[in-house]
């Protein structure tokens, strides 16, 4: 019983990890999109506004694009970690019964 406290344990610890990674990035995008609308307010013409809006998509597609991989790295390294804590739980817990047969 124990183990699957520890697996349950590592689990929502991982779930933890997840969320915030994903608030960080949240956080990032929202502090961008404040920053060029605040440029966008400061455009004194229109080929000013145009240009921080190009800079302020092409930066967000970059991030979008390295949050993205790194959430899918986190992700999977996270699942991987819990099937090898399964794995491991339950080869434990079939070691008693290997030595009877």
């Amino acid at each position: 019983m124990k183990a699957w406290e520890e697996i349950v344990a590592a689990t929502q610890e991982g779930a933890k990890t997840l969320n915030d990674k994903v608030i960080n990035d949240a956080h990032t995008n929202a502090e961008a999109l404040f920053d060029v609308a605040h440029k966008l307010a400061r455009a004194k013409t229109m080929p000013e506004a145009m240009q921080a809006q190009s800079a302020f998509v092409q930066r967000q597609l970059k991030a979008a694009n390295t949050q993205s991989k790194e959430l899918f790295e986190l992700s999977t390294q996270l699942a991987q970690q819990t099937f090898e804590n399964v794995n491991a739980m339950l080869a434990r817990s079939l070691e008693p019964l290997k030595k009877v047969g």
